[in-house]
């Protein structure tokens, strides 16, 4: 039994691995700093039409994301970048480079082989009797409440400080940088102050960012496995409490198990399974989320607990700022 819930390396381990060429060490630094530009402008859509000007097949693969997914259109770029870098490598004389037919023709043939949709290595290849699940909530608008409150939690079990250690210790991976909650939490200990702002409004701001950068990955989350149909859909009540709602998904999950493999695939196949009626209903309800309206369930202003993170975090802060400083002079120091 495997359970996770980062999309790319489930669909990995289920299918095997993509057919994607392997950036070249130039492709990945060209690219980290063109989309970092973008980034920093706010400029999505701007990064977009930069990838998609590679070519039809970079355009689609953009079209695939969920929502302003950063780092799949950096890789998508350095991808395009690699394929553009062995295209002009394979027209190494005077007279080749000044052939754009011929860079192109070499460009459409490095291209079509890209992104075929094969996989391999996956566990069905090798011979597993594969059955995944994926755990959907059947009250979206609760569920994302749950979310908000989860996030606050984490806050008040001494996210900050963790991170800030973390981050001062040098122990702090890339990979979790770029991860939600930390990345956030980054960006607010690392966030100068304005003449005209308050911590007060800095902190809000965090939680905010925090909370809905939370909310969207749930929505990714959702829609990349509605598309999956190699999923099948358990509804998770949030009526009930959550040794009721752990035991009931388990017993409906052991109940799957135990198919034989023509039943199991009646049920995630069919127009009117169970799994088939809660995919469906998962993506009407996304129509009404554009109503949620968000709201403070424990970090409220004017709360203890609010006082207290507050706290915590302007200390945080404080402590980065003078890491910085004593870095700076030790580095003037040494010249």
């Amino acid at each position: 039994v495997i359970c996770g819930g980062t999309m790319m390396y489930l669909q990995w381990l289920v299918h095997g691995r993509p057919d994607a060429y392997r950036p070249t060490p130039a492709a990945v630094a060209k690219s980290h700093e063109v989309i970092q530009k973008f980034q920093n402008e706010g400029n999505y859509q701007g990064a977009v039409e930069l990838v998609s000007s590679f070519g039809k097949v970079f355009a689609n693969r953009t079209e695939q994301f969920c929502g302003e997914d950063w780092y799949r259109l950096r890789r998508t770029l350095e991808i395009a970048l690699t394929v553009q870098e062995q295209a002009e490598e394979s027209n190494d004389d005077d007279s080749q480079k000044s052939n754009n037919d011929a860079h192109q023709k070499r460009m459409d043939e490095l291209v079509e082989n890209l992104y075929t949709g094969e996989r391999h290595g996956g566990l069905a290849s090798l011979g597993y009797d594969v059955r995944c699940f994926f755990l959907c909530p059947d009250d979206r608008m609760g569920h994302t409440k749950i979310i908000d409150r989860r996030c606050e939690q984490m806050v008040i079990k001494g996210l900050i400080t963790e991170t800030t250690d973390l981050s001062l210790s040098g122990c702090l991976p890339e990979m979790a940088e770029r991860a939600i909650g930390y990345r956030q939490t980054l960006d607010y200990l690392n966030r100068e102050k304005g003449s005209n702002e308050t911590e007060e409004e800095i902190f809000d701001n965090y939680l905010n960012d925090f909370t809905t950068a939370t909310r969207r990955y749930a929505k990714k989350q959702m829609a990349w496995f509605r598309k999956d149909q190699d999923f099948m859909f358990v509804p998770v009540s949030l009526e009930l409490d959550k040794t009721e709602r752990v035991n009931a998904v388990a017993k409906e999950i052991i109940r799957y198990c135990r198919l034989s493999n023509a039943e199991y695939e009646r049920e995630l196949r069919g127009e009117e399974t169970k799994s088939t009626e809660c995919r469906k209903e998962n993506e009407l309800q996304g129509k009404n989320m554009k109503f949620y309206q968000f709201e403070r369930h424990i970090l409220k202003q004017g709360s203890e607990s609010y006082a207290d993170a507050l706290a915590e975090g302007i200390e945080c802060r404080r402590r980065i700022r003078m890491s910085k400083k004593k870095r700076t002079i030790e580095e003037t120091l040494s010249t």
